[in-house]
């Protein structure tokens, strides 16, 4: 879980590109909503990027639409894999969560919350994929939602103890997690993890209420 600390969050993550290394391609990264509407730009939060000695990643900043955009490039040459399909990597270092300010957000036409509640986001990654007749595909992918403010944080559940820590594949053994800020509509996630910690298979369960 990631909390919102002045002036900006900073951002880790891997970008992959399956199935496709002719030419190089630009990784473009914004941040975006995580209600439950259709995907789009958060008004109150915006993509920052990061420079330094530090930083590995290459990137430069652009404006789409009134949206901050990093563009990064995925190069064949760079971190190529010889295992079937062939992909484009990158390790992004370059890019935190910024929070605009209050005033600035009156400035965008038809934005008028600027309250607290609008803080969990989404990073979204966009890639623009050249094809050979002349057309061009684009792919999108959005990260699991990110809180952005430590208050609202303090509220998410927080697991003290859990009976089991594992079981036969077979199942039909209970699992009782006890813990503080649980609610009717929370959900536990069980994840299981293959070779290099690909995500192979999930599972979720919702709880029956506050122990």
């Amino acid at each position: 879980m990631f909390f919102f600390l002045p002036p900006f969050l900073r951002i880790s993550a891997l970008s992959q590109l399956m199935g496709y290394n002719e030419k190089p391609v630009n990784l473009q990264m914004f941040i975006g909503t995580a209600d439950d509407r259709y995907l789009r730009p958060h008004a109150f939060y915006q993509v920052h990027r990061i420079t330094g000695k530090t930083v590995a990643t290459a990137s430069q900043e652009i404006i789409i639409s009134s949206t901050k955009v990093l563009e990064i490039p995925l190069l064949p040459e760079n971190n190529m894999s010889a295992s079937s399909p062939p992909y484009l990597s990158c390790s992004i270092d370059c890019a935190g969560i910024l929070k605009l300010r209050n005033s600035d957000i009156e400035l965008r036409k038809g934005e008028t919350d600027i309250g607290r509640k609008n803080t969990r986001v989404r990073v979204v990654f966009r890639v623009h994929i050249p094809q050979p007749n002349g057309k061009v595909l684009s792919l999108q992918a959005a990260s699991i939602p990110v809180e952005c403010s430590q208050r609202s944080a303090q509220e998410l559940p927080q697991v003290e103890k859990a009976s089991l820590t594992g079981c036969l594949v077979s199942g039909g053994e209970e699992m009782v997690i006890t813990g503080s800020n649980f609610f009717p509509e929370s959900k536990v996630m069980f994840l299981e993890k293959g070779p290099g910690k690909r995500l192979v298979h999930t599972a979720s369960h919702t709880q029956g209420g506050n122990p």
